[in-house]
């Protein structure tokens, strides 16, 4: 008789944890956990810098047996826009409600690489529902900060907001249900069979404020990279990808710190990167490019801020760099292309 293989632990973005660390009444106790995992504050910041989601999970029990219950809906409505970078922007650039969900979907694994979302017609009402796959536990304070924040998501960017007609969690009604009830401000149903909003059509035909074709375009682009990226996460090409996410900031990311981490020699590492048709300085440059699409399409961070983001010794450097990867298109050109140019860029360097 066949036994089913072990499922493989998923991964989230580190970027979840800035979330929570918001709200948290016990980030010092938090940053324990996190430099033992190798995380550092800087790796807040790092877009695809990613974490066990057991650790993840571990942390949260932390806050929620530290007496903060209610952290989960704390951190879910405190989302604050770009908080899931490439995920949210590409999901609200679309020009409808229902339109945000198919995307959140189908990339959400950027944010979260257990995370299912279906979207389920019951004829006149739909079901918004949210799962995981990986069979991690999911302390209830995980399923109110998806539900919250995917409610805040909602409430920040459709064009009229009502509440859903019914929000389900998947754990056992709380102590006390006052912050759920204030929070949604609708029928709400404990140990329900999933995580789910129940929606109405014409809900989910609301427009978005911030829906945008061509930008949708670009996110989209951005998000298949990405998630080409997360899917082959099993090689050692993408091993060494990720301890350079981690140390980019620090400017000392070498094939030998990156062996170190990998707890190999460096002639062992170059040996498997040729086996698996990559090499050290063409694994550095992909990263490097990666981040600098995704950092410039913040127009809050400057040409400059970027080329330090990526551990280059000066601006000039990063841009002629950038050239090189884009085939003669500049940082600034890029930006400008994208409508996300911060003022006084590209005065500052005309010539990136």
């Amino acid at each position: 008789m066949a036994v089913d293989a072990p499922k493989r632990e998923a991964y989230l973005a580190v970027r979840l944890l800035w979330v929570f660390a918001r709200v948290s009444r016990e980030s010092a106790r938090t940053q324990e956990v996190l430099l033992r995992e190798g995380i550092g504050p800087t790796e807040y910041f790092n877009p695809e810098t990613r974490l066990r989601h057991s650790v993840v999970m571990a942390l949260l029990r932390l806050n929620v047996d530290a007496g903060d219950v209610d952290i989960g809906l704390r951190a879910g409505d405190g989302v604050q826009p770009g908080d899931f970078a490439t995920l949210e922007y590409a999901a609200r650039s679309c020009p409808t409600l229902k339109d945000a969900i198919v995307s959140f979907s189908r990339y959400v694994t950027l944010l979260h690489e257990a995370a299912e979302i279906k979207l389920i017609d019951e004829g006149e009402h739909v079901i918004w529902r949210h799962g995981i796959t990986d069979g991690v536990p999911q302390p209830p304070a995980a399923n109110d900060f998806v539900m919250a924040a995917c409610n805040a998501f909602a409430r920040t960017y459709c064009n009229v907001y009502e509440p859903p007609l019914e929000v389900w969690f998947a754990h056992p009604e709380p102590a006390s249900r006052a912050p759920h009830e204030r929070l949604f401000r609708t029928h709400l149903r404990f140990r329900a069979p999933h995580n789910a909003f129940v929606l109405t059509h014409k809900q989910l035909a609301v427009p978005l404020t911030l829906s945008h074709p061509g930008l949708r375009s670009e996110y989209e682009k951005h998000a298949e990279e990405l998630l080409a990226r997360i899917r082959d996460g099993s090689g050692i090409a993408e091993a060494v990808r990720r301890v350079l996410l981690a140390d980019l900031r620090t400017g000392t990311s070498t094939m030998t710190t990156t062996a170190r981490k990998l707890s190999m020699s460096v002639a062992t590492l170059r040996r498997r990167l040729h086996e698996a048709g990559a090499a050290y300085a063409s694994v550095l440059d992909e990263v490097r490019y990666d981040l600098a699409k995704k950092y410039l399409l913040d127009p809050g961070v400057t040409t400059s801020d970027v080329a330090f983001l990526l551990g280059f010794q000066d601006a000039s450097a990063f841009s002629k760099a950038f050239r090189r990867w884009t085939g003669g298109v500049s940082s600034v050109e890029f930006r400008l292309r994208s409508g996300r140019a911060p003022s006084g860029d590209g005065a500052k360097l005309a010539g990136g």
